[in-house]
């Protein structure tokens, strides 16, 4: 991978329901397929895994250096407004120095 490709953390709500959950894993696999040279990890926000945290650290170990968190919730808006996306980053930075996730802006 290109270590100045940013990465893409695709966050998902999370669900108890097995069929939501496949969807978004599926989801995320498909772009991850079309955008082939950046690294693509899902991760949920709550209730399933890949955990947040856990995504980051896989793109870390991929050799990622900047990682953009790609909110794909049905109110994004308010989550990434500062309730969860963005404020949670800061407490869910990788063990790897240098790496700085940074939540996508509406309309980038």
């Amino acid at each position: 991978m290109n270590n100045n490709e940013p990465g893409l953390l695709l966050v998902g709500h999370g669900t108890r329901s097995v069929v939501g959950t496949r969807q978004f894993l599926d989801l995320a696999q498909v772009v991850a397929g079309r955008l082939s040279r950046a690294g693509v990890q899902p991760a949920f926000l709550e209730l399933q895994e890949p955990t947040i945290e856990q995504g980051i650290e896989r793109l870390a170990a991929a050799g990622v250096e900047r990682v953009v968190v790609v909110p794909l919730l049905r109110t994004a808006m308010r989550y990434c407004a500062g309730l969860a996306c963005g404020s949670l980053l800061p407490n869910r930075r990788p063990k790897k120095p240098g790496l700085a996730p940074s939540v996508a802006a509406k309309g980038t």
